[in-house]
């Protein structure tokens, strides 16, 4: 799937999907989203990332989760998930079903607060995120950055992490009649940015 954006239209717009349709995303794509992740800037260039790439009957197991199914043994997950709003809930469901991935981004580097090194490691976890939304973006797939914690708690019920779990990205095809679920306006620069000369 190709895209002639530039690279500012692919910034600007970007947008959090959470509606999918059916459609397969090739595993050549998928290594070129998770390689543009790799290539964000991180701290001493410590790459603190891993990507979990959740498909198959992973992928069914975390729906499952999500679904409040009951999964054996009973897992702090299927409490926590239980906080999750019905009407999002289902909109959460019927997403991570069509979906044909979910991307786990975890951060293997141990934060300390009081080391710029190690806080710093959280950062270039976070912009490799960005990168695999704005990859998958320009590659015409739609993907959201999901950090509510019980979704969080579901892929940690199917998955082994042993660093910090800082969001899971879904991507797939944008479903053709996207609906705005939230607000994406953006305040205007004058009220964002200060000028000094």
């Amino acid at each position: 799937m190709k895209n002639q954006n530039t690279f500012l239209e692919v910034i600007m717009t970007r947008r959090s999907i959470r509606d999918f349709r059916e459609g397969n995303v090739p595993e050549e794509d998928v290594e070129r989203i998770l390689k543009a992740g790799i290539m964000a800037p991180s701290s001493g260039n410590s790459q603190p990332w891993r990507f979990h790439v959740i498909r198959g009957r992973t992928k069914d197991q975390f729906v499952n989760i999500l679904k409040n199914a009951k999964i054996s043994p009973p897992s702090e997950a299927e409490e926590t998930v239980k906080t999750i709003p019905p009407s999002w809930r289902r909109l959460l469901v019927k997403g991570m079903e069509t979906v044909p991935l979910v991307v786990a981004v975890e951060n293997v580097i141990s934060i300390n607060r009081d080391n710029i090194s190690s806080a710093g490691s959280l950062l270039g976890t976070a912009a490799s995120a960005e990168n695999i939304l704005l990859a998958a973006h320009s590659l015409g797939y739609g993907s959201v950055w999901l950090g509510y914690p019980p979704i969080l708690q579901a892929v940690k019920a199917v998955i082994e992490i042993s660093g910090d779990l800082i969001c899971v990205l879904p991507i797939g095809l944008p479903a053709n009649n996207q609906n705005e679920y939230f607000n994406r306006s953006r305040r205007p620069v004058t009220e964002v940015v200060k000028y000094y000369t």
